[in-house]
């Protein structure tokens, strides 16, 4: 009830159609409509998030020489995101950090092939 932001009464309502007491469900919309706002914030707080991109910043080398590629003079993507973990559910304490990749051109056609048709089944739906 409280991640649906249900009413009171109608949370009454379906405990008395699933056979509870009257009795005994009134007293628990009571403490449900006392205690709501703290299990909503409670329930945000303990919700999986996924950091926000603030920014992307990104260039076009070419590789001579890496340890990270087998092959050397090709065209490498460098790509450095900025993200934000929020910590709690009012938005305070931030976090920030940023992420660096290096992505080498044939993988990068890969993903953007692979990102193109994620975009067409999407606006098909």
């Amino acid at each position: 009830a409280g991640r649906f932001d249900v009413d009171g009464d109608v949370l009454g309502n379906e405990l008395q159609q699933l056979g509870m007491p009257k009795e005994q469900s009134e007293s628990l919309t009571r403490t449900f409509r006392d205690k709501k706002d703290a299990l909503q914030q409670h329930l945000k707080s303990q919700t999986l998030s996924n950091p926000r991109l603030l920014g992307m910043d990104w260039r076009m080398d070419y590789s001579l020489a890496s340890s990270e590629c087998a092959s050397v003079n090709q065209a490498v993507l460098q790509a450095r995101f900025e993200l934000q973990h929020q910590k709690s559910s009012n938005g305070d304490n931030d976090d920030r950090s940023h992420v660096s990749c290096s992505i080498p051109l044939d993988k990068m056609r890969v993903l953007i092939h692979e990102l193109q048709q994620a975009k067409t089944v999407i606006q098909q739906a």
